[in-house]
């Protein structure tokens, strides 16, 4: 296959975060802008996934809790899965290598970090499904590491077959295609469904006992069915039609593509929000970070303070 093919493939996988220009000064402005957007995004996501990652190594209890160490790896692979087409856009901006064995690299990667992505949402799903609806259950030994070898090497295991077919094929139309139908879609219809369940459980128990307003659950379960299933469906139906019109230079090729740049720079923009949500939309996170977990800051910094007069007193005694 010549270069030039390759090079629409690999804009396939999800549609790229950067508009290209290669001819007037108005796309090439555009151009500008959607990189400006993208790097911004692209800090705000990494400074939120920094914050997560700082929770975790400073509070011990929070990071040995079964659901923050998925939550974890959910949020870090919807951050890998933002963050590969910002890369590949910007190595090809500055015009890094595009060799074919190159952008073998960058279909398999686009595929990857989003199968990855989709496959943690359906684990997330799956354990507040257990906690809500199932409530008595019993996790097996090393649940943690099971799932967190399934959620990582299914998707690898999955798209290297996929890759190795295209290779022989050089489809890149069925390559998407099965992508899409035969490996994403059962994923989403199975999150909508485990969300469903969910949401009318919560909302049952809570009619019957009375005893909280139903605004909030509401409110947090229209925001994950909005990010977890609708923005994903649209987005596969835009990536579809794009990937049919990939050898028509028209205008509707083209608003395709913006539409789809624009879905990636506000998923950068969302990934950082969302964790942000994930992370202090939960009432211990805050209480830990305003060191108010069993103590308040007063007492907190009276200790400290206790502790090292007590150890400079130790230390000119011993003088």
């Amino acid at each position: 296959m010549e270069a030039d093919t390759f090079i629409n493939v690999s804009m396939v996988g999800a549609g790229g975060n950067i508009i290209f220009s290669p001819s007037n000064n108005n796309t090439h402005g555009l151009t500008l802008a959607t990189f400006a957007l993208s790097t911004i995004g692209m800090i705000l996501s990494s400074a939120a996934i920094g914050l997560l990652l700082l929770t975790a190594i400073l509070f011990e209890q929070w990071r040995q809790n079964y659901k923050n160490q998925l939550l974890m790896q959910f949020i870090i692979a919807r951050f890998f899965y933002t963050s590969a087409n910002y890369i590949l856009d910007s190595t090809k901006l500055f015009g890094v290598n595009t060799s074919e064995g190159y952008l073998y690299y960058d279909i398999y990667l686009l595929l990857y970090t989003e199968l990855s992505a989709v496959t943690w949402i359906l684990v997330f799903t799956r354990e507040m499904y257990d906690c809500l609806v199932r409530v008595l259950y019993v996790r097996g030994n090393n649940i943690v590491m099971k799932t967190s070898l399934f959620a990582w090497l299914t998707p690898a295991v999955v798209v290297s077959i996929m890759c190795v077919s295209y290779y022989f094929t050089g489809n890149y139309l069925e390559l998407i295609f099965v992508y899409v139908f035969v490996i994403k879609l059962p994923c989403i219809v199975c999150i909508a469904s485990l969300l469903f369940f969910i949401n009318r459980s919560v909302l049952r128990r809570n009619r019957l006992q009375r005893t909280r307003s139903n605004l909030k659950i509401v409110i947090v379960m229209i925001f994950m069915i909005i990010t977890f299933v609708v923005l994903q469906l649209v987005h596969d139906v835009y990536e579809v039609i794009y990937v049919l019109l990939a050898n028509h230079n028209t205008s509707l090729h083209d608003s395709i593509k913006g539409v789809l740049v624009t879905f990636n720079i506000a998923a950068l923009y969302q990934c950082s929000f969302s964790t942000m949500f994930w992370l202090f939309g939960n009432e211990k996170t805050r209480k830990m970070w305003k060191f108010k977990n069993g103590f308040d800051r007063e007492s907190y910094i009276a200790d400290r303070r206790s502790k090292i007069s007590t150890t400079l007193t130790t230390e000119v005694t011993k003088m």
